[in-house]
């Protein structure tokens, strides 16, 4: 394995490369593997799993004027989608009126195109070519565990099955169009 720097990033390079090895081609595709057995990954999941499904952190908020919130300490990160009531309205301030009552980071509007980057609690609008809101989402911090692993066990609760662990790579895919998958 050979490490090298290409402009500013830091690219690792071996045999499995998924990437031309053609001088012409700058490498931008970034590939962060977590290995680890499907077995000790499920039971992480299922124990995770368990843990949401309980309603210790729920019962102390019961009630009729609220209590501070305790944010617990394990934490990660995901995108919600939020204010469904925008979708079909015309950019326009009203928008960004009900955009702040999300006290965003930061606000980017797109017609599609994003980075994977993270910026916690950043607001991106989706418009079309006519300016007209299709989505709004928040990248947001949840509470136990990382967010692919809320968002896993969501979708477990919802379909009424056990959660399923994910694939072990993920990676930035801005330069796929230039790999060479043979």
């Amino acid at each position: 394995m050979s490490d090298k720097f290409i402009g500013s990033q830091y690219i690792l390079e071996d045999t499995t490369t998924l990437i031309k090895k053609d001088p012409q081609y700058l490498l931008e595709f970034f590939a962060y593997e977590r290995v680890a057995t499907p077995d000790l990954d499920f039971r992480e999941l299922l124990a995770l799993y368990e843990q949401l499904l309980k309603k210790t952190d729920v019962d102390k908020y019961r009630g009729s004027h609220g209590v501070r919130y305790d944010t617990p300490t394990e934490r990660g990160y995901t995108v919600l989608e939020v204010l469904p009531q925008l979708v079909g309205v015309r950019l326009c301030n009203l928008v960004m009126a009900y955009v702040t009552a999300l006290r965003p980071s930061t606000v980017r509007i797109t017609r599609g195109e994003v980075t994977t980057d993270a910026w916690p609690w950043r607001v991106t609008i989706f418009v079309d070519e006519n300016d007209v809101v299709t989505k709004i989402e928040q990248e947001v911090n949840v509470a136990y565990s990382c967010g692919s692993d809320i968002d896993e066990c969501l979708r477990a609760v919802k379909e009424k099955r056990w959660p399923k662990p994910m694939s072990a790579c993920v990676g930035h895919t801005a330069g796929l169009e230039r790999a060479d998958f043979q």
